[in-house]
């Protein structure tokens, strides 16, 4: 088995709802139709209203095959 992890960025000007809404409903979709891909794990990064810090990523997918 193998599996492969992506690290995303979201595009500036994008709002953190938006993104997720569409990696979700858009990406999601599409990588469970992967031939071959038995799971599909998408995690998104967790923001705090007082750290100033932006995460290093907005999101990761891990896909098995």
């Amino acid at each position: 088995m193998i599996k492969v992890v992506y690290c995303f960025r979201k595009l500036a000007g994008i709002s953190d709802e938006d993104f997720n809404r569409y990696w979700r409903d858009v990406h999601g979709q599409l990588g469970i139709r992967i031939p071959r891909v038995s799971r599909l794990v998408q995690s998104r990064a967790v923001r705090f209203p007082d750290d100033a810090r932006q995460p290093d990523l907005d999101g990761l997918a891990a896909l098995w095959c």
